[in-house]
């Protein structure tokens, strides 16, 4: 992430040698995957031949969890455990020992890929919905189960509520540094970061969601901000006023998500260059899949990466 821009494609589906090598006769010059979606093998090959290769790895989210730690599903409000959203995110109590303590193993052998550019941290954060959120009120906030009171030690309301969330999230992102910075190399670090400014919802991403960026940052590499424009109902303008902000707010690369599924050719060929433009390091599509068989999309994706 060093000097040229980051050219920069999600993968969805696990990876092969027949999509990278469609996705860089369009320019990409960076994988962005799910560990459990790459070969080490392919990856170590890939990066021998200058491609730059991202893992996005999850972190409070993730169905496999709710079965091993059936007590890791976030328990909200009304005290009922919370519902699975948009049939597919399963969010997880950041609190929960045995779960964090198994997460830890996981990146603790994601960092000994040396052939890895950057790790980027997804869903580093408190259970909650943000891609249908118009407002606190819409948000799933959580969680407030037994074992997260008992830690607190009080009700869960309020601004020391918050704080203390916020601090959980960022102990977790000290303790992956702390692995990393154990290592004979270094990983960059980065985050897949919720798109809102510190205000937006009343704070609800420092607040609600713990995702503090005070606290985040002295120990994270780089941003990318999720400018899923169509899911927040924005412009596609939006994704550059998202990137300017993130940059401006923490001093540090910013290589914005930029949304390309369900979202017009025309919005999109807006969108992507905001998302290259200055102060950007670069930026990833996401995803390969929605991209690839489009046309319009391909050729702002070329028109883009190839400059």
């Amino acid at each position: 992430m060093e000097g040229d821009m980051t050219k920069g494609v999600f993968f969805m589906t696990p990876l092969t040698d027949d999509a990278v090598a469609e996705a860089t006769g369009l320019g990409m010059s960076a994988v962005f995957v799910a560990p459990e979606n790459l070969d080490p093998d392919l990856g170590r090959r890939l990066a021998h031949d200058g491609l730059e290769i991202y893992l996005v790895k999850d972190v409070f989210q993730g169905e496999a969890w709710w079965t091993r730690y059936p007590d890791c599903r976030p328990v909200g409000r009304d005290g009922e455990p919370m519902e699975i959203a948009a049939g597919w995110y399963h969010g997880v109590c950041p609190t929960h020992p045995g779960f964090r303590e198994e997460l830890l193993q996981e990146f603790d052998r994601l960092l000994d890929y040396e052939f890895v550019s950057g790790i980027n941290l997804n869903f580093l954060r408190f259970p909650g919905y943000w891609e249908a959120a118009r407002g606190r009120e819409s948000l799933l906030e959580g969680c407030t189960c037994q074992r997260c009171r008992s830690l607190y030690g009080g009700e869960p309301v309020g601004p020391d509520w918050e704080r203390w969330k916020a601090a959980q999230i960022a102990e977790f992102a000290r303790q992956i540094v702390a692995l990393r910075d154990g290592k004979p190399h270094r990983t960059p670090i980065g985050l897949h970061m919720v798109p809102w400014d510190d205000e937006r919802y009343a704070g609800a991403r420092p607040g609600a969601l713990g995702q503090d960026l005070s606290l985040l940052n002295p120990l994270l590499d780089y941003y990318s901000p999720m400018c899923h424009f169509g899911l927040q109902d924005q412009p596609p303008t939006w994704v550059g006023d998202m990137t300017r902000w993130t940059a401006t707010a923490t001093g540090k690369p910013v290589v914005p998500v930029v949304q390309a599924m369900e979202v017009s050719d025309d919005d999109f060929a807006i969108a992507l260059p905001m998302a290259t433009a200055a102060p950007s390091d670069g930026a990833i599509v996401f995803t390969w899949e929605f991209a690839k068989d489009q046309p319009g999309k391909r050729s702002t994706l070329t028109a883009a990466y190839s400059a």
